[in-house]
């Protein structure tokens, strides 16, 4: 289709002397609500229904322009149920289901035939839905982060993007959306994404490398991005639970820190605030001004560098990996156009 259009529909309620079914062939199935059936007022109520409970993982619904997936009671797609609507189920065995009510009825008052269909597409390699749920979380929840900490618990400002590397460029696409808030305190904010392709099929496919990226709002809080490859079990559920996305402080300024411990004996951590991407060099001197060690730190992105797993480790040894002498050494930081100097003291 081309172009948006209206299509007004009449014609008999479904169902005979108030009851029908709703059918689901193993795999990928669009359904409606045949009847107004009292027991099923929004989408989650459908997962009470045997046949759909512990069946159906998971339910895409359209809304306002936009696929949401509903997994449970109050998940962002969990909308009221009306006359007219279908819904993407995908089941993992077949089942058939009573339904019972009056016939749905539009705002003119005639009865509307709400769309329904029984068709299932067979998950085999590839699932035409796939619905992505993840969360940003702080790198460290017990600390508070300031502007970071601020951030996450607003749960706003993040536009998450999911993008399939493994597609043919010509048809590489990304679906983009906004995290929503699904965890409170300094734990992080949730997201959910859907991407449904009827026209060929293949939303995904096992082996597939998603590349999953986040732009935030708040220019000092930057977000790793995240690649994960499609399994068999995520084809056949057609979702994913990604891994955490890690949020991290993006300083004003790039400093190079005093090292720990200092004196020291034989090791210490020397650590840096990077401002902007860079090439990182560190360089150790003696008192004489030759250099001891040099460490190639390489490319590493704009953010803190303090902890000792990120911090430049130095082992106390110079280039030939022999222990150096007690005294005075110097240790300079070579960042992008960025330069700086400290004293540091071995004391055996």
């Amino acid at each position: 289709m081309t172009q948006a259009v209206t299509l007004r529909l009449s014609g008999n309620a479904l169902g005979t002397n108030g009851n029908s079914t709703i059918t689901l062939n193993r795999g990928t199935n669009l359904v409606g609500v045949p009847l107004k059936d009292s027991r099923i007022a929004r989408v989650s109520d459908l997962f009470a229904l045997d046949g759909i409970r512990d069946n159906v993982p998971v339910i895409i619904v359209s809304d306002n322009g936009a696929f949401k997936t509903v997994g449970r009671a109050g998940d962002p797609g969990d909308i009221p149920i009306t006359g007219g609507q279908s819904f993407i189920l995908i089941a993992r065995e077949a089942a058939t289901m009573a339904i019972s009510g009056e016939g749905w009825t539009n705002v003119s008052g005639t009865d509307a035939a709400p769309p329904m269909a029984s068709t299932g597409v067979e998950v085999g390699d590839t699932t035409p839905v796939l619905a992505v749920r993840g969360s940003i979380v702080s790198p460290d929840p017990s600390r508070r982060w300031g502007i970071l900490s601020h951030h996450l618990q607003s749960g706003s400002g993040f536009q998450v993007t999911v993008k399939n590397l493994s597609t043919p460029i010509k048809d590489r696409e990304s679906t983009t959306g906004r995290a929503v808030t699904g965890m409170t305190g300094n734990e992080g904010v949730g997201y959910q994404l859907t991407v449904v392709d009827i026209e060929t099929g293949q939303a995904a496919m096992i082996g597939d490398i998603l590349e999953i990226s986040v732009q935030s709002s708040e220019p000092f809080v930057g977000v790793q991005p995240l690649w994960y490859t499609v399994m068999a079990e995520d084809v056949k559920r057609s979702w994913i639970q990604l891994p955490a996305l890690v949020a991290y402080e993006i300083p004003v300024e790039t400093a190079l820190l005093r090292n720990y411990p200092n004196p020291f004996n034989p090791e210490t951590w020397i650590p840096y605030r990077l401002a902007e991407d860079a090439f990182v060099t560190l360089t150790i001197y003696d008192g004489g001004g030759r250099v001891v060690r040099r460490l190639d730190v390489g490319h590493r992105i704009a953010a803190v560098y303090e902890s000792r797993s990120k911090a430049v480790y130095w082992d106390g040894r110079n280039e030939l990996g022999e222990p150096v002498a007690s005294g005075v050494y110097f240790y300079h930081l070579s960042a992008g156009d960025y330069t700086a100097t400290r004293r540091m003291v071995i004391a055996k």
